[in-house]
């Protein structure tokens, strides 16, 4: 078997050499080739494809060539290839509703605008991610139009800019929902008729709280933020009603929903609010948690597709109103966490058994700390015959029958109780996502500890919250599921003669749905 080069002339004098791969066969005794494989012609043949050959053939042999391996050395090296096809997502909806150009002309800076983006697009891809902003946006991601970063420096006075004009970022945001292309018709008026939800963000490396205050309309979109230190969160209500008169007036608030019930008399002193106030606690946690279990069986009315709730009086004089709200979706993560907390249990106690049978005793000092654990040791028991610890499956089973369970109290009587329902719904999905995305420690990724970069870094979440919900709306699908199926796009960079090529990989028709479906193009393959 052999390389054959052959060649014929034209009539206009031209020769054209063809090259195959042939072998010699005797047929009726006369040595004939017979040709396996033709390249075509010679001057339309690409060198590299014989090099390749020659080059798994060598490696089948176990053999190196001298005189492919230079040629082999430059063929395109992939040096890169990072996820593109979230963040461009992100993108797309950070302009079409408006929010990059109106941070640009508010900052006077395009690149400004791009690291506050790359801020944002850090808390929906990689909120967990210990990485400096500008390592992750060079090594992990591809953020479209950000320059390159030499440091923390930019992001902090990006930070630093944002908060001076938060003002105005909340009226640009407001009236970018109501023009954006392709926004449905609900938008512009439910921004009109919106929940007011308060929750505080616990501190860090001696910062205060914060609390944090949202507007979010019937369709879970979070169209206002806002945020106090703790010393200032009294003028909190009078702050939310006074941003927009227009829009944020008492008649147009349907709930006012807080976390904890020592946030409850503070926003219920504001004359505004005073008719609409609602407070909600876990079923676990509750003081009248007691009270409350008879009433868990029995009838229930469904609000919406996960949603029961039953009116309760409670006392013996039935005077104190309460709402049981049960979340089918809230049952079923609080199952998942309690099933993670008995599997770390499970294996402690068989980590802690096998010590005591090395040391020929029982390890009683591991066993009593994991028993005094404020949130383990709930699960536990001693076993009556050996004074082991086990788990205690009654403990298991009375804290799954609380599972999505919480109890919710109506200040006054104006209060609906599918109304209370809805806002203390739109509280704890918002702020189980909003927790999500701010990483406690130093308020990643810029390792920040000002009190005021700390409201910095919740805006910057309240505008990731926004864009993953808008993505949710309009595909019906949540926001993990589209970042995984788009962040199989990857821009793929190439070292070749010297010099870089970027190209994107395939966008398939599941990832180009998704693209169409949030109004946002399909990025060019080109990169």
């Amino acid at each position: 078997m052999y390389l054959r080069k052959t060649q014929r002339k034209n009539r206009d004098g031209r020769v054209v050499r063809y090259l195959q791969i042939a072998r010699n066969q005797r047929v009726d005794g006369t040595t004939r080739a017979e040709i396996l494989l033709s390249f075509g012609r010679e001057d339309a043949l690409d060198p590299g494809v014989l090099r390749r050959l020659a080059d798994s053939i060598h490696r089948y042999l176990g053999e190196t060539s001298e005189a492919t391996q230079p040629h082999s050395e430059n063929l395109p090296q992939v040096e890169a290839a990072r996820p593109v096809g979230a963040a461009w997502l992100l993108d797309g909806l950070w302009r079409a509703l408006g929010i990059g150009p109106a941070l640009t002309r508010l900052l006077g800076d395009p690149g400004t605008e791009r690291v506050v983006f790359a801020l944002v697009a850090n808390r929906v891809l990689a909120p967990e991610s210990p990485r400096p902003l500008d390592r992750w946006a060079a090594e992990e991601v591809v953020v479209p139009g950000l320059p390159e970063l030499d440091g923390n420096g930019a992001a902090l006075a990006a930070m630093d800019r944002l908060l001076e004009r938060e003002a105005d970022l909340r009226r640009t945001v407001r009236e970018g929902m109501a023009r954006a292309p392709g926004a449905p018709k609900a938008w512009a008026a439910s921004s009109r008729q919106r929940d007011l939800v308060f929750f505080d963000v616990p501190g860090t490396d001696g910062l205060p709280p914060l609390l944090v205050g949202l507007a979010v309309t019937d369709e879970g979109l979070p169209v206002g933020c806002w945020s106090w230190h703790a010393e200032d969160a009294a003028s909190a209500p009078g702050d939310c009603l006074a941003d927009d008169p227009g829009s944020a007036a008492a008649d147009s608030l349907r709930t006012v929903v807080v976390r904890s019930s020592r946030r409850s008399q503070l926003l219920a002193s504001e004359p505004g609010l005073r008719p609409l106030v609602v407070t909600g606690e876990s079923l676990r946690t509750s003081p009248e948690a007691g009270e409350t279990l008879p009433h868990l069986e029995g009838r229930h009315r469904r609000v919406g597709t996960d949603l029961t709730i039953r009116d309760l009086r409670l006392g013996e004089d039935g005077r104190r109103r309460r709402v049981l709200w049960r979340s089918a979706r809230e049952a079923e993560h609080e199952a998942v966490q309690r099933a993670a907390q008995l599997d770390f249990v499970a294996a402690e106690l068989a980590r802690t058994t096998a010590d005591a049978s090395r040391r020929g005793g029982p390890d009683s000092s591991a066993q009593q700390e994991l028993l005094g654990h404020p949130l383990l040791g709930r699960w536990l028991t001693r076993c009556p015959g050996t004074g082991s610890l086990v788990v205690d499956p009654d403990a298991v089973d009375a804290d799954a029958r609380m599972d999505g369970a919480h109890l919710l109290t109506p200040l006054t009587s104006d209060v609906g109780t599918k109304q209370a329902a809805a806002g203390y719904a739109a509280l704890l999905r918002t702020e189980r996502a909003f927790s999500a995305m701010a990483s406690p420690r130093y308020f990643q990724p810029v390792y920040h500890r000002l009190e005021d970069r700390g409201r910095a870094h919740v805006l910057l979440c309240w505008l990731a919250l926004l864009l993953t919900s808008v993505a949710e709306l309009r595909t019906a699908r949540p926001w993990a599921s589209i970042a995984g199926e788009l962040n199989r796009v990857r821009k793929l960079t190439f070292r070749h003669d010297g010099g870089h090529r970027h190209r994107l990989s395939r966008v398939d028709a599941a990832q180009e749905r998704l693209f169409a479906a949030c109004g946002v193009p399909v990025p060019s393959r080109a990169g």
